[in-house]
């Protein structure tokens, strides 16, 4: 699995079960690897996905890597602005 799938798929995850907060955890850890440079994605392509039928989930998407970005204090690459 890419990980621009990955990502968007545990976010679909975090909010299809109703804030389940185990499903958030992973997804905010994908994240912050993610953002500290460990694990290269497409920002384009994470786009992409989260439009897409199976799961329209670009503003959660938007929502969860904003939020990790603050809690790192870096720039969020969702983010307008």
């Amino acid at each position: 699995m890419k990980p621009e799938d990955l990502l968007v798929e545990r976010v679909l995850m975090t909010f299809y079960l109703g804030e389940n907060q185990t499903a958030q955890d992973c997804a905010k850890k994908l994240i912050a690897v993610i953002l500290g440079g460990d694990l290269a994605v497409d920002w384009n392509e994470v786009r992409r996905v989260a439009n897409l039928p199976e799961y329209r989930n670009l503003s959660e998407c938007v929502k969860l890597v904003k939020e990790v970005a603050d809690e790192l204090k870096v720039k969020s690459p969702l983010h307008p602005g």
